[in-house]
């Protein structure tokens, strides 16, 4: 087994732990067990970069996807006398506050690749995982969940808890739930899915749209826009906390479904070392709107490969011939 209780320790521990030394300099140690894909903890002793390496093939491929990194390099790497193509994932010298972060991405990755016997398999899951850690670090998410986003985790978890955990079991609930997989829509179930949005009471007719797909159908059959309005100060509000902890409870039977649900979590930005700064944190629905996403409604598609990094905001005000009739038809359609 992968020993994350080694890898969470800081950086002297965890390369004084069976490590070893190459003539380059650099210390290093696997940290794969038996039976599973050998995967390597080094760092180097002038730059101080800390590298996860993966024996795959076609690494170019897999950098060409991923351009531009904050404080992430990937590289191609033969490590220590291994004649195999390995991709090197190594968080710079530099950044190593980061390190916390860095062994949650050795952690993500090792989990879910170390005991794949199939390089295909391997490379769409190591691709996959890759994905969420870019958007993660390009949305500096290391460094906590702003007003905007607690409240957008507040309305996602609102759907999981009282609308799709309600109507489906705990592993298809946390497979419909993309958000925090930095999916093109927050809920999404074979060709049905559903965009969350949470706005103020100060901007009760405004929600903001991070993208070209977000409202795109090309590929859904339907897709519903569910907007709240979220507001701090009533006397009902609901803490950020308490909502997390909620979900977790009913999550607590299943161990696989619970893990996978600390893993999204994680990739939102919510942190345990990060709670306090939460801890003030509520709201509750003032409004809730829910509308059938389709030709006519107001938005912006990616019909444009050369525009990107498309943001907008849409006033609800001009959207009310698209409200959903039922939206507890619409939400049991999306669950059936």
């Amino acid at each position: 087994m992968l020993d994350f209780d080694g890898i969470r320790r800081n950086l002297t521990d965890l390369l004084s732990i069976g490590a070893r030394t190459d003539v380059t300099g650099r210390t290093y140690q696997i940290i794969s067990g038996t039976d599973e894909v050998d995967l390597l903890v080094d760092v180097a002793a002038k730059s101080k970069d800390l590298r996860l390496m993966v024996p795959i093939t076609r690494t170019k491929e897999i950098m060409g996807l991923f351009p531009e990194w904050r404080v992430i390099a990937l590289s191609k790497a033969y490590p220590y006398g291994d004649a195999r193509e390995h991709l090197a994932v190594a968080l710079k010298g530099g950044s190593l506050d980061l390190l916390p972060h860095f062994c949650r991405l050795v952690e993500d990755i090792g989990s879910r690749i170390a005991k794949e016997p199939s390089e295909d398999r391997r490379r769409g899951l190591l691709i996959e995982c890759l994905a969420g850690w870019h958007q993660f670090f390009r949305e500096e998410r290391h460094r906590g969940l702003t007003d905007e986003q607690q409240r957008g985790l507040f309305a996602e978890l609102l759907v999981l808890r009282d609308d799709v955990l309600s109507r489906i079991g705990p592993d298809e609930a946390l497979a419909a739930w993309r958000g925090p997989d930095h999916a093109s829509q927050d809920f999404v179930r074979g060709n049905l899915a559903i965009e969350v949005k949470a706005t103020s009471v100060l901007r009760q007719n405004i929600i903001k749209i991070s993208s070209a797909h977000q409202l795109d159908t090309k590929i859904l059959a339907k897709l519903w826009l569910n907007a709240y309005v979220l507001d701090p100060n009533d006397e009902a509000a609901e803490g950020l906390l308490s909502m997390v902890d909620s979900v977790r409870d009913l999550f607590r039977p299943s161990p696989n479904a619970l893990a996978l649900y600390e893993r999204k979590l994680q990739m939102v930005g919510l942190f345990e070392e990060h709670r306090p700064r939460y801890e003030a944190s509520a709201f509750a629905v003032s409004e809730q709107y829910l509308f059938q996403v389709r030709p006519g409604f107001p938005r912006l598609l990616p019909d444009n490969a050369a525009i990107s990094n498309v943001r907008y905001e849409i006033d609800l005000r001009h959207c009310t011939e698209f409200k959903a009739p039922s939206p507890e038809a619409a939400l049991k359609e999306f669950c059936q």
